[in-house]
């Protein structure tokens, strides 16, 4: 198993890449924040779901954006409650907004990412197993607790 250096991974591409995080991550999360205080409608941008139309049930993404918004506000439970994917989702995206931060400190630059150190397929297949198991816990809540 070849790892690369610390210098190859801090080189131009990754630099770029992490400054492209410290810059969309702010981003997604205001417009997270317009589309919670309802300034835009999340609809228009991404349409009303299909999936809950033609099965009534919620698909595996519904509830995301409710979830951030609860999770801005502070409501950490209701923003689990309302979609578990959501809530570890706000979790990453702080969590690897952060390290970008730390690691384009030029004094930072030399250390190695932590994500980096996760094989792709294994934080692919971590995401696949959160959002199906939110989806069962989705499917649930809504058909058995919530009715």
């Amino acid at each position: 198993m070849s790892h690369k250096p610390a210098e190859i991974q801090n080189s131009g591409t990754f630099a770029v890449w992490r400054w492209i995080v410290f810059i969309c991550v702010p981003f997604g999360w205001f417009l997270i924040w317009l589309m919670g205080s309802e300034i835009i409608s999340g609809e228009s941008i991404f349409g009303i779901c299909g999936f809950r139309q033609k099965h009534d049930l919620p698909c595996p993404f519904c509830g995301m954006t409710t979830s951030a918004k609860l999770f801005l506000e502070g409501n950490f439970l209701d923003s689990l409650k309302a979609q578990p994917a959501g809530f570890i989702l706000c979790i990453f995206s702080i969590a690897v907004w952060v390290e970008s931060a730390i690691l384009l400190i030029p004094a930072v630059r030399r250390k190695r990412s932590f994500f980096i150190k996760w094989k792709l397929r294994v934080l692919l297949l971590a995401a696949l197993v959160i959002i199906l198991l939110s989806w069962g816990w989705k499917i649930f809540y809504e058909t058995i607790i919530y009715e």
